[in-house]
């Protein structure tokens, strides 16, 4: 065995005498700056290493190195395994892999998965997040195969029970038509509907597992039913139950509504939540003169679903994690599921494309007087109307693209992701596979959607945070900072990003000013935001919005030498300013524009302002892309 060579493209030499083919069944990797060394394993050969420079293809690494991980990696005959925080360029049939794993001393939920289209071209690809967000349904099968059971090697059915299980929660549907049970929406997008979205969704996907299935309608409740080649059993998703014969199987619907005691007096109970053994639940199988099988819940829905692609324009950036603040169901539908959207993407301005929908889109956010198409439908921007469009119930279509024609505002596609899906782990694998041959290039990192900084001596290690500046005086009471030269330089992390693109934010507070003076007092400053003290004492936060000129709110004037929570909530263009949880002011204006310059922030400081800065203590900082007006930075308990 001998090394390869990489030629001028970044491609490994073989010598004529090599030129057999082999599989490579172990390829890992590790970054050499500017090399990557790949260890490769033929099967039935030794290991041996290559070298590879990285040329035009690859780019260094461009995120913090204690993100990389140390990786092992089947690599198919066909692909390419290629392990980041990269930027690399899609080649051919690349899979790409990232794991990303945010700090050892932060909340991983405070972070999301941040991809970056840099190329000049539209990238078309697959993605999956731990394993999730299964491209199809053969994908979706793949995975409940080895989705993990309370049962030993149960058979297939159960196994998709039990995913089902884990997939869906018992809410309000988001509408009553029947295309949201299609499965792979339903396991990828949604997650969430009552008792005939779960069973419709599991029926199917028993369907393409081979088994014969169907929806039983009964009085008041919908339930799925299998058979297993021998017999038909029920297996309750929404309501999780299902109940053993004396035979030690497990009961079919119609073997229920005849011995209905096996509902009462479970011979093995399988839950804890006593309804699904009461009466009641008795007689919806009892009361067989309404029982019927529902085909129309799924025959409008079987093979009419499409593959889960997403696409990103050049420039376009798609954020995906903890929920994004939107407006409420309830006040379009009379209705009020508890659900957020998960997925974000950003459109750039200037942008013309037409995007297929990958997801259930929920809501877009943008400027008045930039329009777009939903399905050649066209809808201006800035209003409720589109919303309400969206999610109404009648008829409450699926939305299966939209084409956007050169935009004057970048535009915020918000996309529902099921929750259990969507959730920031500890550590976190990112696979991106290119859609049919297409060369892009896209960037994937962790950034955080909130933050929060503890300035109490010994309890946060700031030189691995933000940068103290002017050495100031950091004590159980807080940072104390003399309104001279200190502050605290916040650029060192990538929390700007909370600012950046958004349709909300949260910014907090605990604070106390040393004395009256009359000099304005920055707390957080991130050029496009501000929450300061003015000379008068009073809190006074404000935003750049679109058109140009500020929107701002104040409160009533601070008291020296008391500790105050502030905290500014900035939601669609309406901004308004809390002081110890009390509602101070709101206002409401243009939206946040996304072309204002973006720094920091700093804390204490507003080099824009004339170089001012804040004189007093700061306890708590806290940032957050989540809106909630009743959270404060007081969680983290209150100064001493």
């Amino acid at each position: 065995m001998f090394p390869k060579t990489p030629d001028r493209f970044g491609r490994i030499r073989k010598r004529r005498s090599e030129e057999k083919e082999f599989v490579h069944r172990k390829l890992s990797i590790e970054f050499l700056e500017p090399r990557i060394l790949l260890s490769a394993t033929p099967e039935g050969g030794d290991e041996f290493p290559i070298t590879v420079d990285i040329g035009p293809q690859i780019s260094t690494p461009s995120a913090a190195p204690e993100t990389v991980q140390s990786v092992n990696e089947t690599a198919r005959n066909d692909e390419s395994v290629v392990y980041g925080p990269l930027r690399p360029t899609f080649l051919g049939n690349a899979r790409m892999i990232w794991q990303l794993s945010p700090p050892d001393n932060v909340d991983p939920e405070s972070y999301g998965i941040q991809i970056t289209n840099h190329g000049a071209a539209t990238a078309h690809f697959e993605m999956q997040l731990n394993g999730n967000l299964g491209r199809n349904i053969t994908v979706i099968l793949r995975q409940i195969r080895q989705w993990p059971t309370p049962l030993d090697n149960p058979p297939d059915y159960m196994r998709a029970y039990y995913f089902m299980l884990d997939m869906h929660t018992h809410d309000y549907s988001l509408t009553g038509q029947f295309w949201i049970h299609d499965p792979v929406l339903y396991v990828n997008s949604l997650g969430f509907g009552l008792c005939d979205d779960a069973a419709s969704a599991l029926v199917l996907i028993w369907r393409e597992m081979g088994y014969d299935a169907r929806v039983w309608l009964l009085n008041r409740h919908v339930v799925p039913e299998v058979y297993t080649g021998t017999r038909w059993e029920m297996y309750d998703p929404d309501l999780r139950v299902f109940y053993y014969n004396p035979s030690g199987d497990v009961a079919g619907v119609e073997e229920l509504a005849a011995s209905p005691h096996l509902v009462r007096s479970p011979l093995h109970p399988v839950s804890d939540n006593p309804y699904v053994y009461s009466a009641r639940m008795a007689s919806f199988f009892y009361t067989t003169d309404n029982n019927s099988i529902c085909d129309v819940c799924i025959q409008d829905v079987e093979h009419t679903w499409r593959d889960l692609y997403f696409q990103l324009p050049p420039g376009a950036q798609m954020t995906l994690g903890p929920a994004f603040s939107c407006r409420k169901l309830s006040t379009i539908v009379g209705r009020s599921p508890s659900v957020s959207p998960r997925l974000k993407i950003t459109i750039p301005s200037g942008t013309r494309a037409t995007l297929e929908m990958p997801l259930v889109l929920f809501d877009i956010d943008g400027s008045a007087g930039d329009f777009v198409e939903l399905d050649g439908e066209r809808f201006a921007l800035g209003s409720d109307h589109i919303f309400t469009a969206l999610m109404s119930d009648s008829p409450a279509p699926r939305v299966r693209s939209i084409h956007i024609d050169n935009n004057a505002k970048p535009i915020h596609l918000l996309y529902l992701v099921n929750e259990r899906i969507a959730q920031i782990l500890s550590t976190n694998t990112v696979e991106i596979l290119p859609a049919g041959g297409y060369e892009g290039n896209v960037n994937v990192e962790l950034v955080p959607l909130s933050r929060t900084w503890r300035f109490v001596d010994g309890e946060e290690d700031m030189a691995d945070d933000p940068v103290l500046v002017g050495q100031p005086i950091q004590s159980s009471a807080g940072l104390r900072l003399n309104g001279k030269d200190q502050y605290v330089d916040g650029s060192t992390e990538p929390v700007a990003s909370i600012f950046q693109g958004g349709t909300s934010f949260s910014v907090a507070a605990w604070l106390k000013l040393d004395a009256d003076d009359a000099t304005r007092r920055p707390i957080v400053d991130s050029y496009r935001f501000a929450l300061e003290v003015e000379s008068s004492g009073t809190p006074h936060a404000y935003f750049r919005q679109q058109g140009g000129g500020w929107r701002a709110v104040r409160g009533q004037p601070l008291v020296a030498d008391q500790w105050y929570d502030l905290q500014a909530t900035y939601d669609h263009g309406e901004l308004s300013l809390y002081m110890n949880g009390q509602l101070q002011a709101v206002k409401h204006g243009l939206p946040m524009d996304d072309d204002y310059p973006l720094r920091g922030p700093y804390i204490g400081h507003s080099d824009h302002l004339g170089g001012m800065f804040f004189e007093g203590t700061i306890y708590t900082i806290s940032l957050s892309a989540a809106l909630d007006s009743t959270a404060s930075s007081s969680f983290l308990g209150a100064p001493v």
